[in-house]
């Protein structure tokens, strides 16, 4: 249960970078009118936020059976 929470952490502070970070760079390239003034800009972020570090505990699909355990490929099971 730590390591979940531990786990949980670690994704909702890079989540966060991420969102920060683009942030930034927005204002920095585009200019225009401050996202950050936006009436619910800290319950957007914090929605996102929220959203991206509970769906990193979903699983990749090709994660679990690597390509090089899977034993040899279709495409060059018939070349040879």
């Amino acid at each position: 249960m730590v390591a979940y929470l531990g786990a949980l952490l670690i994704f909702a502070a890079l989540a966060a970078a991420c969102w920060f970070v683009s942030v930034a760079v927005y204002k920095g390239t585009l200019g225009g009118p401050d996202p950050a003034a936006a009436p619910h800009y800290r319950l957007t972020a914090a929605v996102a936020i929220a959203v991206t570090s509970m769906t990193s505990f979903i699983p990749f699909p090709g994660a679990t059976s690597p390509a090089w355990r899977s034993g040899p490929s279709p495409r060059s099971a018939g070349s040879g």
